[in-house]
């Protein structure tokens, strides 16, 4: 919802992509790795900063996907749409959000896979549980089974979110849309 949001301010106002999107770009660019014992630092171990994390890795390819798929309007139905004195509002919605909406599930496929490696960072760095906390704890021992059990367990859940994403893709877009 924040990927797609900020694609709307950007394509809304080129004066807020000018300013904002080399920011993005250069706050996507610090490895999350780096990032991190910053973030731990801000908000101490927890939930929160695992999330936050997750989210600053997975939020980039949604605005980019979502700002393009926006973009991509032909200008005679924004044209026509105005023509008929459609609000701003109303070419989003009737236009604009369903044209995108393929742009969007590309963007939320990207990013539904590096949001699980990005949980899996936070947890590297800062928290007390979790299957990142696991894997350093059993890395130390050497427990090759809880390792690859653990390894196992991230690769479901990254599979489960993707299938979930790829699901309601199908619901929302229809067939002959769809960005393969």
């Amino acid at each position: 919802v924040v990927g797609v949001l900020i694609a709307l301010a950007f394509t809304w106002s080129r004066a807020v992509q000018d300013f904002f999107m080399p920011l993005l770009v250069s706050l996507n660019m610090i490895p999350k790795v780096a990032l991190g014992p910053l973030i731990i630092v801000w908000f101490k171990y927890g939930v929160f900063p695992n999330t936050l994390i997750a989210f600053s890795i997975a939020v980039f390819p949604i605005i980019l996907t979502t700002a393009r798929g926006l973009r991509e309007v032909e200008p005679e139905l924004l044209d026509l749409v105005r023509s008929l004195k459609g609000s701003r509002w109303q070419v989003f919605t009737k236009i604009q959000l369903p044209g995108a909406l393929p742009y969007i599930f590309s963007g939320m496929k990207v990013a539904a896979i590096l949001a699980v490696a990005g949980a899996i960072v936070g947890e590297f760095l800062g928290s007390d549980k979790g299957l990142g906390y696991l894997m350093l704890q059993v890395q130390v021992t050497l427990d090759t089974p809880a390792m690859f059990m653990a390894v196992l367990l991230i690769t479901v859940i990254g599979m489960l979110l993707y299938g979930s994403v790829l699901l309601l893709e199908r619901l929302l877009v229809p067939k002959d849309a769809r960005v393969a």
